[in-house]
């Protein structure tokens, strides 16, 4: 629903605000192809707890001049779709610095002359410009979890014999 709001003509700032869960995809509804009934002069989503990956629907939206989705916890690759923000002339500033990005970035990313800056250093783990790690296995769901844990015996540390009540005691030579 948040890609159907009113129109706005300046700054969507949520940064700071313990958002979890991943970026909505309607995002870039509100930057659709800079109509001025969704509009949105700048976007910012910093310092939260937003994870999951980089919509490509992301590259047809129109932010204005800065879109800052730093310090978060969002992960994989970035999508070639971003190039097309750059290519309509905007976002001037693009960040996702501070987040768990990885893989090569695009060529058609590289190659883009309008942007002023697209902020993608200080990423955790490998970062831009490393494979990204292959899907997990999905944890089963089909069988219950185990109600108890196996055991396995452990022989007796006691000892077998009684222990004296005066142990013998050996001078340093």
């Amino acid at each position: 629903q948040i890609g159907l709001m009113a129109a706005m003509t300046d700054t969507f700032n949520l940064q700071t605000n313990l958002i979890t869960g991943s970026l909505p995809s309607e995002l870039a509804n509100m930057g659709n192809g800079g109509s001025s009934a969704t509009y949105v002069g700048h976007i910012s989503l910093t310092s939260n707890s937003i994870s999951g990956t980089i919509p490509t629907e992301f590259g047809d939206a129109y932010f204005g001049s800065w879109a800052y989705f730093d310090s978060n916890k969002i992960t994989g690759s970035i999508p070639t779709e971003l190039a097309k923000m750059s290519v309509n002339g905007y976002p001037y500033e693009l960040n996702f610095r501070y987040n768990t990005l990885c893989g090569t970035l695009p060529t058609e990313v590289t190659s883009i002359s309008s942007s002023y800056g697209w902020w993608l250093n200080y990423q955790s783990g490998n970062g831009v410009g490393y494979d990204c790690p292959p899907d997990p296995t999905p944890f089963p769901t089909s069988s219950p979890l185990p109600t108890t844990l196996p055991t396995t015996p452990v022989p007796s540390l006691l000892p077998t014999t009684p222990v004296p009540s005066q142990l013998p005691t050996t001078e340093p030579t």
